[in-house]
């Protein structure tokens, strides 16, 4: 019976030594984010709820190595500007961060944490919670949502992403018709 929780034990130390998996995906660019939210809880009016604030997201990531921001860049009013800046770590194809502080004059704290999983270097998927404390009230709002990249305009056409397929291209459709 020593030997086995010894054993296990060992396990144990093993599985907590493992590093973090490299990302799965470079997912740094600009994105859109479109949300669906619920709220629950009874918060202060100083709290927005993400509802009636939030539609479709701008956003951009920064990726370097295993650690993430993600900063919304519209669609939603990040006051304090800190809300909108989300940060934290990758293991493979999983994202897991977030932000805190203190969110109003009247002195409550918010506690933001993302998970998000690329599902390519194109899209992902995600749910983000924010729990809200002041004295001895507390709320929270989460809300899911889907990551898709933005694809970047120019002269109002839109353009191919790099590494994005771009289908066959000119040349491909003129020998298709021929």
């Amino acid at each position: 019976m020593r030997t086995g929780m010894a054993l296990s034990g060992i396990g144990l130390a093993l599985a907590i030594a493992l590093p973090a998996r490299a990302a799965t995906f470079d997912l740094s660019g600009d994105w859109e984010i479109d949300p669906s939210a619920g709220m629950g809880g009874v918060c202060p009016s100083s709290v927005p709820d993400p509802g009636e604030t939030m539609s479709e997201t701008e956003a951009t990531i920064e990726q370097a190595g295993d650690a993430f921001v993600l900063t919304i860049t519209g669609g939603y009013n990040c006051e304090p500007a800190w809300t909108c800046e989300l940060s934290g770590s990758i293991d493979g194809a999983a994202y897991a961060g977030g932000s805190e502080g203190v969110l109003d004059d009247a002195g409550g704290y918010l506690v933001q944490t993302i998970e998000l999983t690329a599902s390519s270097a194109n899209a992902g998927f995600g749910s983000v919670r924010g729990d809200y404390t002041l004295d001895e009230e507390s709320c929270f709002w989460e809300y899911e949502f889907d990551l898709a990249r933005a694809t970047p305009e120019e002269d109002g056409c839109a353009t191919a992403r790099p590494g994005a397929d771009a289908g066959p291209g000119l040349i491909g459709l003129l020998l298709a018709l021929l």
